[in-house]
């Protein structure tokens, strides 16, 4: 017959059949279970959440460091473009100039 223990614990008492000696038992109630395992796991998501946080805020600032190199690329872009139209309007003006000589000499040798 199991009987509830005088010092206020969670431990259950019961007599031992051949004395009549009163013998303490520890029970497992339900809450130890919820918090061996509810507490670990909570612990384990918040460590987890953490170097979530941490992780995105390296690559966070990885992708500022690759915008600043896209930006340095996109004026460089910039400065080709420009010299392939100055090289483009030299390159008109030269046959221009050459087409002009060339009609010359034709003209020379078509008078002869």
């Amino acid at each position: 017959m199991p009987v509830r223990a005088d010092d206020g614990e969670s431990a259950f008492a019961t007599y031992d059949g051949y004395d009549g000696t009163l013998i303490a038992e520890d029970v497992l109630t339900n809450e130890q279970p919820y918090l061996a395992i509810g507490i670990p796991i909570l612990t384990n998501a918040a460590l987890i959440g953490l170097l979530l946080a941490y992780i995105n805020s390296r690559f966070d600032a990885v992708d500022k460091r690759f915008d600043a190199v896209d930006r340095r690329f996109s004026s460089i872009d910039k400065r080709f473009d420009d010299m392939r139209e100055l090289w483009r309007a030299e390159l008109r003006r030269v046959e221009e100039v050459l087409d002009a000589r060339l009609k010359h000499v034709e003209e020379a040798i078509a008078r002869r």
